[in-house]
């Protein structure tokens, strides 16, 4: 059964999924200032995917429809029915509902950084827009969010089909690499520690070509007068790859 499939059938496997693709992918729910009708209000960014590749964003969205009908809830916006197209990119928006969810089932996610932000916008989560003083969550609601007991995302160690599907969805995402084989994945500092989740997954597995990140090298960028933050990555093994792949051949 590819990743895909179990995702549809299985709310626990869409979760940890979507933590994933939430860290890698998907906007972060940053706290801005915004000025309506004389007045300062602290707003939040969208929650937002947004990606040349229509084929996986629509695969997203037709997967969270299907949980959408099964638990009767509302987790994407009704301003598009499908992915809207914006100059060369497609992109859907996600409501605070989504996330609610998502981190009610697997309690945290692998990213402090990503954690704190997606908490936050959570918790401050008003009726009728952020210019409003009632909250959607009650107290108990918010507690149902805290991590308590087992972290979901072991099972990712103990199962290598779970293990091979979570890499299968970064594929899709933030790997790079695919046309030549040589897969990495790298982000920025801020997102290390996911990186060494990522990381002690492929080493369990023995799909890395390392036991470490490696740093990459931002100073062409800084020539330039770009102010990049220090990035990490690690690589896969290129003879491991069919290992990934073969769990999953029916990606669709």
């Amino acid at each position: 059964m590819s990743i895909y499939k179990r995702m549809e059938e299985d709310w626990e496997t869409y979760c940890l999924m979507a933590g994933i693709a939430i860290i890698e992918e998907f906007s972060k729910p940053k706290k801005h200032i915004q000025i309506k009708q004389g007045k300062k209000y602290w707003c939040y960014q969208a929650i937002r995917l947004k990606m040349k590749d229509k084929e996986t964003i629509d695969r997203w969205i037709n997967i969270t429809r299907v949980w959408e009908k099964k638990l009767n809830q509302r987790f994407i916006t009704n301003y598009f029915q499908e992915a809207h197209k914006e100059n060369d990119q497609y992109l859907v928006y996600f409501l605070p509902n989504w996330a609610y969810h998502i981190l009610k089932e697997i309690k945290r996610f692998p990213s402090k950084h990503t954690d704190y932000l997606y908490r936050e916008r959570i918790r401050n989560w008003k009726f009728g827009g952020n210019y409003k003083k009632k909250y959607v969550l009650s107290k108990k609601q918010l507690t149902s969010i805290e991590s308590v007991g087992k972290n979901p995302y072991d099972k990712l160690f103990l199962n290598k089909e779970l293990a091979a599907g979570a890499f299968v969805v970064s594929f899709d995402l933030e790997f790079r690499g695919s046309h030549n084989g040589r897969m990495d994945l790298c982000m920025s500092d801020k997102y290390k520690d996911f990186l060494e989740f990522m990381l002690s997954i492929a080493n369990k597995w023995k799909w890395s070509t390392k036991d470490h990140l490696s740093p990459v090298s931002v100073e062409y960028s800084r020539n330039r007068g770009i102010k990049a933050s220090d990035q990490f990555n690690f690589r896969l093994k290129t003879n491991k790859l069919g290992d990934i792949y073969i769990i999953y051949l029916d990606l669709y």
